[in-house]
C-alpha cells in the first residue's frame, strides 16, 4: 500500500494559521487512496481556502511513496532533505520572497531578514498555481527528513548527522537533531521533524 508522511507549519501572521496546518494535514489524508500526484495537493488547498476564506495560510511538504518510488511535494518553505552516501541533499524549493529575488538576480544586500519569511506560496490561497514536485527512488541507507522551517542544517548539523549514522547510533535522528540543536542555541522557532529510513 501506498505511504504518506507530511509536515504542516501554520503561517503565524494569518488569522487561522495553526488549525489551518492540522486541518491540511487531515484534509491530505483523504487525498491518498485517489492519489493524484500535484492535484490532490491542490485539493487540499481548495478545501482549506473554502473553509477559511482566504484568513488561513499554511506551509505543505510530503513524501507520497509507491512500491520503490517516492513523490515529493513541497508549497512554502517547510524543508525536505535526503541524507544519501554522506551527503545532504535539499529535496525542496523555499517558496519565499528572498528565494524570488534570488532567482530573479536581485544582490543579497537587497535580501532582507523579512524576505526569508515572507512565502510567495502558501497552502490557503484561492488558486494554487505551482505545486513543486520531485521524483525520486528509494535507495539503502537513505535517511529522509521533512521539517518545519525551524530545521537549517549548517555543517556542525551536518556532521552531526554524519556521526550518528555512521555509529549507527540513531534510533531516533528527530529527537536527537532537536536537542544537538538545543546545546548550539539555534532553536528560534517551534521545530517538528519526521524522519525515514531505509534499513
Amino acid at each position: 500500500e501506498p505511504l504518506l508522511f507530511a509536515v504542516a507549519d501554520g503561517v503565524t501572521c494569518s488569522r487561522y494559521g495553526g488549525i489551518a496546518s492540522i486541518d491540511a494535514l487531515s484534509a491530505l489524508a483523504t487525498e491518498i487512496n485517489s492519489w493524484k500526484d500535484s492535484a490532490s495537493i491542490k485539493n487540499v488547498n481548495e478545501k482549506i481556502y473554502a473553509y477559511y476564506k482566504g484568513s488561513a495560510a499554511t506551509t505543505l511538504s510530503c513524501i507520497y511513496i509507491e512500491n520503490t518510488t517516492l513523490h515529493i511535494y513541497n508549497v512554502g518553505d517547510s524543508p525536505i532533505y535526503l541524507f544519501r552516501k554522506n551527503e545532504l541533499i535539499p529535496m525542496y524549493t523555499p517558496e519565499t520572497k528572498a528565494q524570488w529575488k534570488r532567482m530573479n538576480g536581485f544582490p543579497e544586500e537587497m535580501i532582507t531578514v523579512r524576505d526569508h519569511h515572507t512565502l510567495i506560496n502558501y497552502i490557503g490561497q484561492e488558486v494554487l498555481y505551482n505545486v513543486v514536485e520531485t521524483i525520486s527512488e528509494l535507495q539503502a541507507d537513505d535517511i529522509w527528513f521533512i521539517a518545519t522551517d525551524g530545521l537549517m542544517f549548517d555543517e556542525s548539523l551536518k556532521e552531526f548527522v554524519q556521526t550518528v549514522y555512521r555509529e549507527k547510533s540513531g534510533k531516533n535522528f528527530a529527537e536527537l537533531i532537536i536537542n544537538k540543536m538545543k546545546e548550539d542555541n539555534k532553536i528560534d522557532d517551534n521545530i517538528s521533524i519526521i524522519t525515514l529510513g531505509v534499513f
